[in-house]
């Protein structure tokens, strides 16, 4: 429609564009570039966005040397899904990186997910809970987490219903040790893009009427959503955490996707 702006990312550097040797790290601050660019788009094109938006870089599909990478341009927030796969990377990776554990966590890995992890995103029981914050006390720690809400209602996603979020998160106010700073979610795998909204949508309402009722110890304000193919309309619906890997790490290494996968959009004009 007129007054639109239309964002398709641009391709990637290879690295036969690049001679220097450098071709990995200009890619990725390429990627980097565009990342940034949409999410900010997209907060500047809606009155629900807020006003900050992190970005977790997801490094379980990047290639080696990626920390270093990522510390050379400046980053600091990593995601990996597995807490096996963390630890032995995190050993070798460079100090100042905060690490995400954004997938699902067996309780009877907790104790390693708690000396690996600095941010947890799905915490999705109160089982888990109760293991987690019994470690958690035992090393005089709080660990800041994001309750999981599985407001796709997506049988193969884990989380609570959406009806049940506000009951949840008065059971883990018992937890002294665990921080609830927000709220996490993941959109089905066949609803990428604009059909991801009405999950979105649905985590921010969650999250809204989380705030309206003080629900919890303190209410939670985070809304960790959003991945390649969705990020710019979770952040439209008020995302403050996206997880990207696939747009991110697009041509850096061999083994690395060769396009971001995150579809060509049109947004409304940014508001000034």
């Amino acid at each position: 429609m007129p007054g639109d702006v239309t964002t398709p990312p641009a391709p990637p550097p290879s690295a036969g564009d690049l001679a220097d040797g450098s071709a990995p790290l200009e890619v990725l601050r390429h990627n980097l570039a565009q990342v940034y660019d949409r999410i900010e788009r997209a907060r500047r094109a809606s009155p629900r966005a807020a006003a900050a938006v992190t970005l977790v870089a997801v490094t379980k599909a990047a290639p080696p040397g990626c920390f270093d990478l990522l510390r050379a341009l400046g980053e600091r927030d990593v995601g990996e899904n597995r807490v096996a796969d963390a630890a032995s990377k995190r050993e070798a990776a460079p100090p100042g990186l905060v690490w995400h554990g954004i997938g699902h966590l067996q309780s009877n890995k907790a104790k390693k997910a708690v000396r690996t992890f600095d941010v947890f995103h799905a915490l999705d029981s109160v089982r888990l809970a109760e293991a987690l914050d019994a470690l958690l006390t035992e090393a005089g720690r709080r660990w800041p987490v994001y309750a999981q809400v599985n407001a796709a209602r997506d049988p193969a996603k884990g989380g609570v219903a959406p009806e049940d979020a506000g009951a949840f998160l008065e059971t883990l106010a018992r937890f002294p040790s665990l921080e609830v700073v927000g709220l996490m979610t993941m959109a089905k795998e066949d609803d990428p893009g604009e059909r991801a909204r009405s999950c979105f949508r649905t985590l921010r309402e969650v999250r809204d009427d989380a705030l309206r009722r003080g629900t919890g110890r303190v209410p939670p304000r985070g809304l960790s959503m959003g991945m390649s193919d969705d990020f710019e309309v979770a952040v439209e619906e008020g995302a403050t955490v996206v997880r990207v890997g696939r747009a991110v790490w697009a041509g850096v290494g061999p083994d690395s996707p060769a396009t971001p996968g995150a579809r060509p959009r049109t947004l409304d004009r940014p508001r000034t």
